[in-house]
């Protein structure tokens, strides 16, 4: 599946997790073209290599052009889970995820962030 998303708006955060949820909860390879206005290219790099998402799942090209596919955002909730990938990326660290306490039909994303280069585990 290939979609070409438009990216004429900028979006935040929580649009790129909905999008990325969504388009991982689709059993086949889905191939997204976007250019990187407004970071979004960039932004959805990031997420894809911060979630170890792989090409044959979700696979990313750069193009120049602007597509035709919006990126909607919290309402594709209500059709798709979270993306819950076994491990995470964090400074080319691969750390795996423990999901206790939860319950499957509960979908959530945690996130961790920093102000310093000091991080302490």
């Amino acid at each position: 599946m290939q979609i070409h998303l438009n990216t004429t708006h900028s979006v935040g955060m929580g649009d790129y997790l909905c999008l990325i949820s969504m388009l991982c909860d689709i059993p086949d390879t889905v191939v997204v073209h976007c250019n990187n206005s407004h970071s979004t290219f960039d932004r959805l790099s990031y997420f894809k290599r911060v979630l170890n998402i792989p090409d044959s799942q979700f696979e990313l090209v750069q193009v120049e052009e602007n597509g035709d596919f919006a990126i909607i955002g919290w309402p594709v909730k209500l059709f798709s889970k979270y993306y819950n990938p076994g491990s995470v990326n964090i400074r080319g660290q691969d750390l795996e995820i423990d999901y206790k306490n939860t319950r499957e039909d509960k979908g959530y994303i945690g996130l961790v962030c920093y102000t310093t280069n000091q991080i302490k585990y």
